[in-house]
């Protein structure tokens, strides 16, 4: 069953999600610049996917304050950003 989201339910999920974002891309970037090689390469792809899904969220936040989002687009946005913030959270834990 798909879940249909409330405008304001969304925006708040969204708005912490692009928190939690923000945070996780700070210490990415705070560690990056401690690496080299392919440790180096594969953060920056994490740190791109994070960023991806950063500005995806904005977009949404941005039709949701507009009232042209639709629950197909809020959902996605919502998935892509928790797993952007758990792969890239995960990443930091493990490798560096």
């Amino acid at each position: 069953m798909r879940r249909s989201w409330q405008p304001r339910e969304a925006e708040r999920q969204l708005k912490r999600l692009h928190t939690e974002l923000n945070d996780v891309l700070s210490e990415a970037s705070e560690r990056a610049e401690k690496l080299s090689g392919i440790a180096k390469e594969e953060l920056d792809m994490a740190v791109i996917t994070t960023r991806h899904a950063k500005e995806k969220a904005r977009e949404i936040l941005s039709a949701v304050h507009e009232g042209r989002a639709e629950d197909k687009e809020l959902e996605k946005a919502i998935k892509d950003a928790q797993k952007a913030v758990s792969h890239l959270k995960d990443y930091l834990k493990k490798r560096v």
